[in-house]
């Protein structure tokens, strides 16, 4: 159902099952009401964990205050000496990457934070969404760890958490938001690893229980 409904496929439910079978990776959600019990460090762990022993793996930050974006990338950022983390990443964007693609899930939902603004209901068009990056993760001496990738929310993400609640609430604004979300992550999965695709995603969400969590 998502599928047909995004045009990602034409044809029947059998068909659109297929073709989201093809990639299919294992998905891993970290959440705990409360904060401070380690959510973050244990998705970095997991993550370097799953990494070593050869299965690639895509983190992806959704929770605002981007503290696991600032691990995976902390060392480089110093090193850069940028004031933060997405002027670091907006830099490394590799030349020659698709269209649509940026460099964090903020700015890929554009299209339906009215960004710009929608002009189809009920049956978005997947064409005006863009894939967030999956960026290699740098240790601690700046090198790439093998197997390892990662997908930042972007700066203000909380903002864009509260515009997305917005649209939900508002009745006449049928804009599928969840399937966009699962859209865009999904193929960052499948584009990440220069697109080998990833096998595990973990997410690592906000313990305040908000539309993205949800």
């Amino acid at each position: 159902d998502f599928a047909v409904q995004w045009n990602i496929v034409k044809g029947p439910l059998s068909e659109a099952a297929g073709h989201l079978r093809e990639y299919a990776p294992k998905i891993i959600a970290f959440y705990m009401t409360k904060g401070g019990v380690g959510k973050t460090s244990t998705t970095l762990s997991v993550g370097h964990a799953l990494a070593r022993n050869g299965i690639t793996t895509m983190m992806v930050d959704l929770d605002p205050q981007q503290d696991l974006t600032e691990q995976c990338f902390w060392a480089a950022t110093f090193n850069a000496t940028k004031d933060d983390v997405q002027d670091y990443l907006d830099e490394q964007m590799p030349k020659g990457v698709a269209a649509q693609t940026c460099s964090n899930l903020k700015d890929s939902m554009r299209y339906v934070l009215g960004k710009p603004k929608p002009t189809i209901r009920n049956n978005c068009n997947p064409n005006a969404l863009l894939v967030p990056y999956a960026f290699p993760v740098r240790a601690g001496d700046g090198t790439v760890v093998p197997n390892l990738f990662h997908v930042q929310g972007g700066l203000d993400f909380d903002k864009a958490e509260a515009q997305i609640h917005a649209r939900m609430k508002r009745a006449e604004e049928h804009i599928n938001i969840p399937g966009a979300l699962f859209h865009v992550i999904w193929n960052a999965g499948k584009k990440c690893n220069s697109g080998a695709g990833a096998d595990v995603i973990l997410l690592d969400l906000s313990s305040a229980l908000g539309t993205t969590t949800e």
